[in-house]
């Protein structure tokens, strides 16, 4: 009987608190709540870009290639979603912070971000992503990086030097992956990458406390290599693509 008591408690000062919580997020709304309202914003790059690092909130990011010399990003804004962009010695900082009770009371889509880099452009690309989705447009890059906290990344075929990714949770899908070397270090989520190439040319080096991996290190033919460390979650890793 104290236990059912004492969970009713419990129970009661967690309702509590989340009554506390949307009584402040709707003084900070001025006790109103509203869809968001968003802007169209553009940045087009002054200088040559050899390097993009971008990171988002929510929403949609894409990247694109075009007919054009400057990278060319567009954004949205709204109260409660930030943007900032920052260019300097070639390199494009691009970041959307979304206010947690803007995300929490908003029935709008957020527009999508889309950057715009110049055809026959090769450049080092980083992501940072606490949720939300980014799609990579298919091309040939230096390096690629990704930070995922939660969210989705897609590509469809991709080639570069490195590719790292580092997940907390979430989903990572990549069609086709050309790369010398690449690193997946998961806390949790999926990962599904199709290499270009065979098996038997990568050296492959798996470490998995829990979860699963499809494939076991080996040593390759080539100086190809991938890395995986998984402590929870499920990669898999397909050849021949």
């Amino acid at each position: 009987m104290k236990g059912v008591i004492k969970g009713l408690i419990i129970g009661g000062v967690i309702i509590a608190v989340g009554i506390a919580i949307i009584l402040i997020t709707l003084g900070v709304n001025g006790w109103s709540i509203e869809n968001m309202k968003f802007t169209a914003n553009t940045f087009t790059a002054e200088g040559d870009c050899t390097s993009l690092e971008a990171g988002i909130d929510a929403g949609t990011l894409k990247t694109e290639f075009y007919d054009g010399d400057k990278v060319i990003i567009d954004y949205p804004t709204a109260d409660g979603l930030e943007a900032r962009v920052i260019e300097e010695n070639g390199k494009i900082i691009f970041v959307s912070d979304l206010k947690w009770y803007k995300s929490f009371f908003s029935f709008r889509r957020i527009p999508d971000t889309v950057i715009k880099l110049p055809k026959g452009a090769i450049i080092d690309v980083s992501f940072k992503m606490n949720a939300g989705t980014i799609e990579l447009a298919d091309g040939t890059y230096t390096n690629v990086n990704i930070d995922i906290n939660a969210g989705t990344f897609n590509a469809n075929s991709i080639s570069c030097d490195t590719f790292v990714c580092d997940m907390s949770a979430g989903t990572m899908l990549v069609n086709r992956l050309t790369c010398a070397k690449t690193k997946i270090d998961m806390s949790a989520g999926t990962v599904k990458l199709s290499m270009s190439g065979e098996q038997n040319e990568y050296a492959i080096y798996t470490k998995v406390s829990a979860g699963s991996c499809n494939v076991s290190s080996q040593p390759g033919e080539t100086d190809k290599r991938i890395d995986i460390d998984i402590s929870a979650g499920t990669a898999k890793i397909n050849f021949g693509a």
